[in-house]
């Protein structure tokens, strides 16, 4: 088999057993659900259970984030002035201190590298034009960048609506 064949194929596989994985989820979840619902009209108390939770993988991702950040702002490569204008950028938006500062610079360092890496490898096995697959890593990487901006943007504006 060649490499190509070989990285799609696991993409493809890797997506199916993703998407299984999600309906199986939903379906066990729902089938949770209608079983509490028939214990209660039975009379009986539903049992307290601490399901799986997405606010643990949510907080292992934003640690990473962290930790990427930190090791970038405690390496001194980032300005003073920088640091203070992305600080007062992120407090608008409701986030406050250097764990916010290293959580969005290690978001944009994981986004930024992980976009230019996933479109490196699949960029071969896209029915593009040559010079559209020369570009596409270029548009990852941008992406990638600008995409934690976005989300900040986002959070900006949701925050300044809570205040007013």
């Amino acid at each position: 088999m060649t490499p190509d064949i070989l990285i799609t194929a696991s993409l493809a596989f890797i997506t199916l057993i993703a998407t299984s994985s999600y309906w199986l989820l939903r379906s066990l979840r729902r089938q949770e659900r209608l079983a509490a619902r028939v214990l209660m009209i039975q009379g009986i108390p539903p049992t307290s259970k601490k399901a799986p939770n997405t606010a643990d993988f949510r907080q292992a991702a934003v640690r990473l984030m962290a930790v990427v950040g930190q090791a970038v702002l405690h390496s001194g490569v980032l300005p003073a002035k920088t640091l203070a204008e992305l600080e007062v950028t992120l407090a608008s938006a409701g986030l406050r201190g250097s764990q916010g500062i290293g959580v969005f610079i290690g978001a944009k360092i994981l986004a930024f590298v992980g976009l230019l890496v996933l479109t490196l490898l699949t960029r071969d096995n896209l029915p593009l034009p040559a010079t559209a697959k020369d570009l596409l890593p270029l548009l990852a990487a941008v992406v990638g960048l600008v995409l934690p901006d976005r989300v900040i943007s986002g959070m900006r504006k949701r925050y300044v609506r809570r205040l007013e």
